[in-house]
């Protein structure tokens, strides 16, 4: 696994709490949407084997946010819940969209899982 990442997050074993990325500055500006059954939230261990399902405890979109304001917004974040074990980090977590004009992006988070 490559160290390189859009964000890297540092957080204990017990630590469960949502992490959403932002796509909305790669949108166009008034009328680009994430098509969210397109898009899909990956993850891998430090050995590089799927951990999509130990990890990630949930996806949606966000239907609103208090730093913006347009309509866009509802559908130009991603959101998930995030577990993991000390023994199997970092992780990495692959947030792929698909937009309904046809556009795809891909943002990676490092996720650093220790008892800090």
């Amino acid at each position: 696994m490559g160290t390189e990442a859009d964000i890297v997050i540092e957080k204990q074993p017990y630590e469960k709490w949502p992490l959403a990325v932002d796509f909305t500055d790669d949108l166009e500006p008034t009328n680009e949407n994430i098509v969210l059954a397109n898009s899909t939230i990956t993850a891998e261990d430090v050995n590089e084997d799927d951990a999509t399902s130990s990890i990630l405890a949930g996806q949606k979109a966000l239907a609103t946010s208090t730093e913006r304001t347009d309509a866009r917004v509802n559908a130009s974040l991603q959101e998930v819940i995030l577990n993991g074990d000390p023994d199997l980090s970092p992780y990495k977590v692959t947030y792929r969209i698909v937009t309904d004009a046809g556009n795809q992006f891909e943002k990676d988070i490092i996720i650093l899982v220790s008892d800090r």
